[in-house]
């Protein structure tokens, strides 16, 4: 089984030089790395083609992009791998293991597996590991799957389509419910975590895009659940969401997500 590891980076000079490491020193060897660059004007370019020039699995396409799902898409695009994980500039996975050990997971012909998130608090330098073994409707409405620890098969784009563009800040939670909600495809917890996240450096945590993100998210959340479950979820994500981890309460959540395929 083969993985495609994609970052996307513009101007990343930089965080970019550690995300690569994190990627070209994994135990794993049956993987592709793609950099897909919006036409980067500082270093990064010369940064990462230093690591081209000692590795054949790196792949490097720099162009003027309309964003980041749209470099996204454009390395779903260049992707050769039977599943997919995007790994943001700035972040890294957590360690060089990785891979190795969600592949020999990785057995069954599902359509997305995924992890957990390891959230770095740049600010304090402490690590909170966001367990996502808990996911069902009210998890998916409330809160969401993140990104840089999901392995998506190439075949489920294929079903269900890229990124859509016209989000900027929620397209990947967009995708996500796309792909479990409404085509209901298959997923699993792989139950170990798989990268370090920068908290606060992505584009839904700038200040500066805070009314966007709230506004995109409530039009998601509309197009894939009723008004009735949008009150509920969101209640009890915010105000009761230690207790969703409950065994009994978890229990009735899951059954019920995995029913409603």
């Amino acid at each position: 089984m083969k993985i495609s590891v994609v970052t996307v980076c513009y101007n990343s000079e930089q965080v970019i030089e550690k995300t690569v490491q994190s990627v070209v020193n994994q135990t794993f060897d049956d993987f592709e790395y793609l950099i897909i660059d919006g036409a980067s004007t500082d270093r990064t370019l010369e940064i990462v083609r230093k690591y081209q020039e000692k590795s054949d699995k790196i792949k490097i396409f720099s162009e003027k992009d309309r964003g980041i799902y749209d470099a996204m898409n454009k390395g779903i695009a260049h992707a050769s791998g039977d599943y997919i994980v995007f790994l943001n500039a700035d972040d890294v996975f957590l360690h060089e293991n990785v891979l190795k050990l969600a592949a020999e997971k990785m057995k069954d012909d599902v359509d997305l597996y995924y992890g957990d998130l390891v959230f770095l608090e740049k600010a304090t330098g402490k690590l909170n590991n966001r367990r996502q073994n808990n996911v069902n409707y009210v998890y998916l409405c409330g809160g969401m799957l993140f990104h840089p620890a999901i392995f998506a098969s190439a075949k489920l784009f294929e079903k269900i389509g890229n990124f859509d563009l016209q989000y900027k800040i929620v397209a990947d939670y967009d995708w996500v419910l796309r792909a479990l909600v409404k085509k209901k495809s298959t997923c699993k917890y792989l139950d170990m975590p798989i990268t370090i996240f920068a908290d606060g450096e992505g584009a839904s945590s700038n200040p500066k895009n805070k009314e966007l993100h709230k506004n995109e998210r409530q039009a998601v959340q509309k197009k894939y659940f009723s008004p009735l479950m949008i009150s509920v979820s969101n209640f009890l994500y915010k105000s009761m969401r230690s207790s969703l981890s409950f065994p009994i309460i978890k229990n009735i959540l899951h059954s019920s997500f995995q029913n409603g395929r």
